[in-house]
């Protein structure tokens, strides 16, 4: 239908390469304009996703390997990404992110979201890293 003289459709391509996409048309009126218009539309693959890497003391993290850092301990992380662009951290749980040092809060599971925004030739991505932390050691009474 149209909106103002205007017919709006959504189009998924299903290859890459040139394409063409044409509408016809007409009008229901006596005598209205009818036709047809093409469009041609090169269809390039989609990017890659980013790869992002986050380490800790010199050992990479990894989606589901056991991440873990005491409460009370700070610790820096380095992160890079393939596209080059900055790599964001965000946290949720028992830790806290100031720049690229992760606190440890309290016992518990944190969540790490390391992003990037991508590049023109990496998509967007996002990973999410699960960090146990681990209780202070408790002190021997004397």
């Amino acid at each position: 239908p149209l909106v103002n003289g205007v017919a709006t459709t959504q189009w998924t391509p299903t290859q890459q390469g040139n394409q063409t996409i044409t509408t016809q048309f007409s009008s229901t009126a006596t005598g209205g304009p009818s036709g047809a218009v093409s469009q041609p539309v090169n269809v390039l693959a989609a990017l890659p996703a980013d790869v992002l890497s986050v380490t800790a003391a010199g050992s990479t993290w990894g989606p589901g390997r056991p991440i873990s850092i005491a409460s009370g301990s700070k610790t820096t992380l380095s992160t890079s990404a393939a596209s080059g662009t900055s790599v964001l951290l965000s946290e949720s749980g028992p830790c806290a992110i100031n720049g690229t040092v992760i606190s440890g809060l309290g016992a518990g599971t944190c969540t790490v979201t390391a992003t990037s925004v991508g590049s023109s030739a990496y998509a967007a991505t996002s990973v999410e890293f699960v960090v146990t932390v681990t209780a202070p050691p408790k002190k021997k009474k004397r």
